[in-house]
């Protein structure tokens, strides 16, 4: 056999491809019988004029009638494999009946439909399996030897579906708990403090009140919130047994290590200086509660050590609270290490929750640090106040697609998106229905004041930094941070309307104009 490519390129062709039979494979290629060719060629020699015609209509006429012979085949063919595919179809079919019949007499129709109506298991269907898909009928002696595998098929199968149906409803009913225990969690928060922790609702969930009653109701029975109230009447008294469970974890973890000198209380874990760790960052108390890293919770001694020296280095009490710290609003520290060369005129200026982190984050185990009591101006600490407020706009757009928020004034937990929505349908009075500014960044810092950051992130806020003769630098650095495309002409604008609003006593006596932004030392 030769190609039809190599028939048509051979040296000298004699015998036109219209007279020349040819067969075809599978990938479409077609070949010509070189007997049959060599045969043509024998034939044609010495043919010329009338009789050459003459042989080219004979051989034209024998092709046509060869091809119109090979299609009646071809259809003949089909016609007998169509045939044998509808009887092979048939016997599978009749033995699959027969099949299920004989299972349905044992009780196994319902779990027959499932299998076959399913399309989740439409490969793994009864009519699919080995046994059954055969061509074969199905005699007494057939069906004995196969009775016991397809029982286990069906077996198996029930057991993996009812698996599944028990997982899917288990997770509906989970859900539903969900939004029982947050709807519970925001009306219970309003009668408590706004960082008040609680435990997450994953803690919550797995209490056995709320397992027993998604667990144990019947799979066919459906679980509404109605099925979880009496068990919400007592979370009040589960979230306190929690929080002491919690600080009972975390009592033993200091008392269990070998550098403990006294038995720890719980004032022992209120103090400023008690601090854990987890995967190497040090966690102060109450924040360890909120930590939801599936790290492990270590005591830190060294940091807690080095805590105390911050304090006695500020002329502070080292056994005072956590809370005492907090809500000293007049309580700043500030690090003399942090400021480069390059800006060595700055100041950075944090609270007390934030120190060590800086410290750990900043200079390292090894490296030297000098923290003091930051001694700040009435200008000064407005101008401080006022760069807290920003740093916190751009700490709520950080987390602008998580629950990180919290309203002061229901408590409800909202993400940076729907704090809009919800501070005009609950709280008018605070954001108008018309108004569209917090949309697009505009607002003043002070409308920030409706919302305050979760007890995660608000005990741990990062430290700002102003120029002390420089105030306009200072804000308009810290805008610039927040919201990077804002223009020359906004940045410029929104500066010194928050220098117009900054009190003057003799140490904020240099309000720079926009002119000063040609220094190349400040970059801006």
């Amino acid at each position: 056999m030769i190609s039809l490519h190599e028939f048509h390129t051979r040296p000298a062709p004699e015998i036109p491809i219209d007279i020349i039979p040819f067969c075809e494979n599978k990938d479409g290629h077609k070949f010509v019988d070189k007997k049959l060719l060599r045969q043509y060629e024998i034939e044609r020699e010495g043919l010329t004029g009338a009789a050459l015609v003459e042989w080219y209509d004979l051989k034209r006429s024998q092709c046509a009638a060869r091809e119109e012979h090979a299609e009646l085949c071809e259809e003949w063919n089909e016609d007998c494999n169509l045939r044998r595919t509808n009887k092979l179809n048939d016997l599978r079919s009749q033995r699959f009946e027969a099949i299920k019949a004989k299972l349905s007499e044992l009780g196994w129709e319902a779990e027959i439909d499932h299998v076959e109506n399913d399309n989740e298991y439409r490969k793994k269907k009864l009519s699919h399996h080995k046994l059954v898909k055969k061509p074969q009928s199905l005699t007494n002696r057939i069906w004995n030897n196969i009775k016991d595998d397809l029982i286990q098929f069906l077996t198996d199968h029930k057991a993996k579906r009812l698996e599944k149906l028990r997982g899917d409803v288990i997770r509906m009913r989970e859900s539903v708990l969900d939004e029982v225990l947050v709807e519970f969690l925001d009306a219970y928060a309003v009668s408590q403090p706004l960082h008040a922790i609680f435990p997450p609702t994953v803690d919550l969930a797995i209490l056995p009140l709320f397992r027993d009653i998604i667990e144990e109701t019947p799979i066919e029975e459906n679980v509404t919130k109605a099925h979880f109230q009496n068990a919400i009447r007592e979370l009040p008294q589960t979230i306190e047994l929690w929080r002491r469970a919690k600080d009972e974890m975390l009592l033993n973890l200091i008392n269990d290590h070998p550098g403990t000198n006294e038995k720890a209380t719980l004032a022992t874990l209120q103090r400023a200086t008690t601090l854990f760790r987890c995967r190497g960052r040090p966690i102060s108390y109450p924040r360890i509660l909120t930590h939801s890293c599936p790290g492990k919770i270590l005591y830190d001694p060294v940091t807690s050590e080095k805590a105390m020296s911050i304090l006695q280095e500020c002329g502070l009490d080292p056994t005072m609270m956590s809370d005492a710290l907090l809500m000293d609003s007049s309580l700043y520290f500030e690090c003399l290490r942090c400021p480069t060369q390059r800006q060595e005129r700055s100041r950075s200026i944090m609270k007390w929750p934030t120190v060590i982190e800086h410290v750990h984050d900043h200079h390292g185990p090894r490296a030297p640090y000098v923290i003091q009591r930051a001694d700040l101006s009435s200008a000064e600490r407005y101008l401080v106040e006022k760069l807290e407020l920003i740093e916190k706009r751009r700490a709520f757009k950080e987390n602008r697609y998580k629950s990180k928020l919290i309203c002061r004034q229901c408590k409800s937990k909202l993400s940076w998106d729907r704090s809009f929505d919800h501070l005009k349908t609950h709280h008018p009075e605070i954001l108008a229905d018309d108004d569209t500014t917090w949309e697009y960044g505009n607002s003043s810092p002070e409308r920030f004041m409706a919302l305050g950051l979760d007890a995660d992130a608000s005990l741990c806020e990062p430290p700002v930094t102003f120029y002390p003769d420089l105030p306009f630098i200072s804000i308009r650095r810290a805008l610039q941070s927040e919201i990077p495309r804002r223009s020359d002409y906004q940045l410029d604008k929104q500066t010194q309307d928050l220098l117009a609003s900054l009190p003057t006593d003799g140490s904020v006596n240099n309000l720079i104009s926009p002119g000063f932004l040609s220094d190349p030392e400040f970059g801006l």
